[in-house]
């Protein structure tokens, strides 16, 4: 998230690539012991408030996206207090 934030984009990816995969490519070899929660949460964060730039600043929702250079756009559903929104 602040890598992204900050303008470290290929720090940001790798990051995000690391957690990603730590269950799907099994990279501690004990994916079969279930998925590593931590670690989804962690993606979430870094899709979420790192690249789509996701800020709460005193209950109003502001976004800032630092998209990595090949993503053209992202988009996302998400519902606060009750009203649906769609980021881009």
């Amino acid at each position: 998230m602040i890598a992204a934030e900050v303008g470290y984009q290929d720090m940001a990816m790798q990051y995000f690539l690391g957690g990603l995969f730590v269950d799907l490519a099994d990279l501690h070899s004990n994916a079969r012991d279930g998925v590593h929660v931590a670690s989804a949460a962690g993606v979430w964060t870094a899709l979420i408030h790192g690249f789509a730039g996701m800020r709460d600043h005193g209950g109003d929702i502001f976004f800032d996206p630092r998209l990595p250079v090949e993503w053209p756009a992202m988009t996302f559903r998400l519902r606060v207090r009750a009203q649906s929104c769609v980021s881009a």
